[in-house]
Order: C-alpha cells, then structure tokens, then sequence
C-alpha cells in the first residue's frame, strides 16, 4: 500500500494594520474633533451663563419695581388717630417719607406704616434704600433694594398740578400755614445710568385732597 502525501501551500496574511502615517492621521483627526467640541462646548456654557445672569437681573429688577409700585401706590396722606394724622408725606431729590398701606415689611395688607425712600452713596456705590417701622413706633428697619455704581445720578421728582418737582410739598407761606398738604399725583425715580438711563413713574393713588379727620355729628 502506497502513502501519499498531499502538502498545502500555507495561505498569505492579507492583513498587515495600520502603518504609522495612517495611525498619525486618526490621531490628528480625533484632536481636532476634540477641539471643535471643547470650543463649542465653551461656547455654549458662556452663552448659558450669560443668559441665566441676564434673567436674574430680569427677575432682580422686576421684583425691585413691583416693591416701588406697592409701596407708592398704598401712600396715604394721613390716617386718623394719634400716630397717624402727624405723619405727612414729605419728599425732595434724595429721599421720601410719609405712610402707605403697601407694607413690605411683612405687615398685613392695608395697615398703614411709616416709610422711607432714600439714594445714598456709600463705599463708591449709589444705594438704593427702603425704611419701614410701624405707625404705632418702633425702630425703622432698613433694606438696600439697589445698588449703581457712583458715577450714576439718580433723584426723585414729584408730579403736582401737572408739573415735576424736586421738592414735595411746595415752600409756600400757605403750605408753611396749614400743614395739611395734599399728596403728588406721581413719583419718579430717574436713574442716569449707561448706556440707557431709567425712569420709573408710580402713580399716588391715595386721596391727593389735604388730609382731615371725619366730623362727627354732634361732635366737636
């Protein structure tokens, strides 16, 4: 019996990798992705950043406006009693004071307490501050609502008789006389400020006729 033997040429390896130049430009590929997606990624996170801050001064000046408009909107010019009937509403280009039924101190609605609105600088800074304290006494209490930085201006004007004042009551020998000065029909608060100066304009809508108290029949 004869053996036969059958031999097989062994099979090429067509597969030889990746040679270095291929390898270095898949590395240089990925780099610049990862790059790309870094600088999007940057781009994208400011821009985020950037709008939140825009929406927290939004929210920000919107809460500040809305504590004016209540504030101003409840002034009245005196209430009957013996706290109230002596507390006249007075204001000039820095500050007002006088009562409102617009509490933000936590009072209950519609009970009438003493405020305060004043620009002050302070440590290069122009302030905005709030002071409230109950009609019946106590110590004021006082809040910084706003901050600008000193080069802003910022006053207060009050509408009488169709007209903006710096000072409210006017120094007349008739309001020097009676005490009992009506109330201005507006307040507004205008802030030089860059690049776009501010104006905000609260109506007074407390009775804008002098102050007294009721007549009792049969009472003097």
């Amino acid at each position: 019996t004869s053996m036969m033997l059958f031999l097989t040429k062994p099979t090429r390896q067509d597969s030889q990798g990746f040679t270095l130049l291929e390898m270095l430009v898949v590395v240089l590929l990925v780099s610049l992705l990862a790059s790309l997606l870094m600088q999007g990624f940057v781009y994208m996170s400011g821009t985020y950043h950037a709008v939140e801050r825009r929406q927290l001064r939004a929210q920000q000046q919107e809460l500040f406006e809305g504590w004016l408009r209540d504030s101003i909107h409840g002034v009245i010019n005196g209430v009957d009693g013996e706290f109230g009937k002596n507390n006249q509403f007075s204001g000039d280009s820095t500050s007002f004071s006088g009562l409102s039924l617009g509490s933000l101190a936590g009072q209950s609605p519609g009970t009438p307490v003493k405020i305060v609105w004043s620009l002050e600088q302070k440590n290069g800074l122009v302030l905005l501050r709030y002071g409230e304290a109950p009609l019946a006494g106590g110590a004021m209490i006082w809040y910084t609502l706003k901050e600008w930085p000193s080069t802003v201006s910022a006053s207060w004007h009050y509408l009488h008789n169709g007209e903006w004042l710096s000072s409210f009551p006017l120094q007349t020998s008739i309001f020097a006389r009676n005490k009992k000065t009506a109330l201005p029909r507006a307040i507004s608060l205008y802030v030089n400020s860059v690049p776009v100066p501010i104006e905000l304009i609260v109506s007074v809508r407390g009775n804008p006729n002098e102050y007294a108290p009721p007549v009792i029949e049969g009472v003097l």
